[in-house]
């Protein structure tokens, strides 16, 4: 009896410390990395064809690939992805634990722990694949149960041994060891947050995870969904100078080797909200290249997407008969399809259609100046964002002159009487000053008093400090004329 009780209460105390341990797994990866999952499942695709299966179900480790990829299409549903791989975790402890404990049970929880936590940090990663874990999961047991056979039959397992051994290679491989060490980047998951939320159309969240500091964050992306957000509310020249950091990358994502996957499949978002369907599925097709499985949920929905508003039916027929093939996005896929197409669809495509520009023009990837002029050139509702981000990127990049010619020829469109506030009127009183002929045009400008004021003062303290930054930037660091003498862009030098 009281052997039994012994026995009974170091099982209530692994089956409560196994408990403990998944919790606190699953609430580090729910609270800590959710948007890790997310992205995982956007950049990755699980079709239902053999077609697409043969590759993994004819090569060792085909159980985990299936497996891995089949379970991370999962992680599209809130909080499953951190319950698949903290159950996982924990299965690949207990697996460690029973094969060491035979000799040390405080042993076995020592390793078991370390191992885990390894493990953790690894899967962690945004580029490591769920099949991994899976594999060193399935080895644990599979070494398990050779053991337990070796206890029983010694010599007499071996064939069974060895027969065991051929199963378990085939179904589990090898893994994935070029990562061998790994810890969470929670910056990476605030980015990865940012492009997320931008994506789900949760723009309230959006604002306040743009409002919220995380250290070593990536400016470049916080930027260019600053600019996202507070373009699509009409108010990207009220905030330009708050998030001036990336300069005109900020703008628009590098679609170029300078970038990365993640970036260049974020950089087709602006385009397609600036109406450039051409731009946005260059960027989309070369982000789903360039991400590690090569294809994705995200980028074959935005290429449907495209090419159905372009009217190339046939072309996004394809994407859609893949994406009907999937567990999470079969609906969507069919509600775009020409015999199931709903009447919110339809709606939406005639939308969209109806900014589609007649013609189109050769210009180099990264002219978005051209790219913007030519979007200009006919009526769209997105009109006003175009404008824009055309007069912005002339700002980033301290090009006065051809911001002031755009202006004149996209918004002034001909009026002898302009008025100009904010950001623009700031940037026009650069050029009017360092453009005595621009005075001499039958133009009437009208600026706020304040702001004339403002520029007077500018000056004067620019000319009796010296050009001095420090002493400017109290009364003056949010203003163009601040950014236009001392914001420098990457291997520029400013003139003293």
């Amino acid at each position: 009896m009281k052997v039994f009780h012994s026995k009974h209460g170091r099982h209530a105390v692994a089956w409560s410390v196994a408990a403990v341990a998944w919790l606190l797994l699953f609430l580090f990866f729910w609270l800590g990395l959710p948007y890790h999952f997310y992205y995982r499942e956007q950049t990755s695709l699980f079709l239902w064809a053999w077609s697409d299966w043969l590759p993994w179900l004819t090569s060792p480790g085909a159980l985990a690939e299936w497996s891995g990829r089949f379970l991370t299409q999962l992680y599209y549903y809130e909080a499953v992805g951190p319950l698949i791989l903290s159950l996982l975790l924990l299965a690949f402890g207990s697996g460690v634990y029973r094969l060491i404990a035979c000799q040390s049970r405080t042993l076995a929880w020592i390793v078991a722990t370390a191992l885990v936590i390894w493990e953790a940090g690894r899967a962690s990663l945004i580029a490591y694949p769920l099949a991994s874990t899976i594999t060193l999961t399935g080895w644990a047991w599979t070494l398990y149960a050779l053991w337990r056979l070796w206890k029983r039959l010694r010599y007499r397992a071996l064939p069974l041994q060895l027969l065991l051994l051929g199963v378990g290679t085939y179904c589990w491989g090898t893994g994935c060891w070029s990562i061998r060490w790994g810890r969470p980047d929670f910056a990476l998951e605030h980015s990865l947050a940012l492009d997320c939320t931008y994506y789900f159309g949760r723009h309230e969240r959006l604002s306040h995870l743009l409002e919220k500091e995380q250290p070593g964050a990536y400016p470049l992306v916080k930027d260019y969904y600053a600019h996202l957000l507070h373009a699509a509310e009409g108010r990207l020249p009220e905030h330009l100078m708050a998030s001036y950091r990336s300069g005109e990358k900020g703008l628009f994502l590098p679609v170029d080797p300078s970038g990365n996957y993640f970036s260049i499949y974020a950089a087709n978002e602006v385009w397609f909200a600036l109406g450039d369907y051409t731009m946005a599925e260059h960027a989309a097709i070369l982000g789903m290249i360039f991400s590690p499985q090569h294809r994705g949920g995200r980028a074959l929905k935005r290429l449907a997407e495209i090419n159905l508003i372009q009217g190339d039916e046939a072309a996004a027929m394809k994407y859609l008969r893949m994406l009907d093939k999937t567990l999470c996005y079969r609906q969507w896929a069919r509600q775009r399809m020409p015999h199931s197409r709903t009447a919110a669809v339809t709606n939406w495509l005639e939308h969209k259609r109806s900014t589609l520009s007649p013609t189109d023009t050769l210009r180099l990837n990264g002219d978005v100046v051209t790219s913007l002029r030519h979007l200009l050139e006919r009526p769209s509702p997105y009109r006003s964002m175009q404008l824009d981000y055309l007069l912005c990127v002339h700002l980033m990049q301290k090009d006065i002159r051809s911001f002031a010619d755009d202006y004149l020829r996209y918004a002034a469109a001909g009026s002898q009487s302009l008025s100009l506030t904010g950001l623009y009127a700031e940037a026009m009183m650069i050029y009017l000053a360092s453009t005595p002929e621009a005075q001499s045009d039958r133009i009437t400008w009208h600026f706020p008093e304040s702001t004339m004021q403002a520029f007077k003062e500018y000056t004067q303290r620019y000319e009796s400090t010296g050009g001095s930054a420090k002493a400017l930037y109290e009364a003056y660091g949010t203003t163009y004329w601040f950014y236009y003498h001392f914001a420098q862009r990457k291997g520029e030098k400013r003139d003293e």
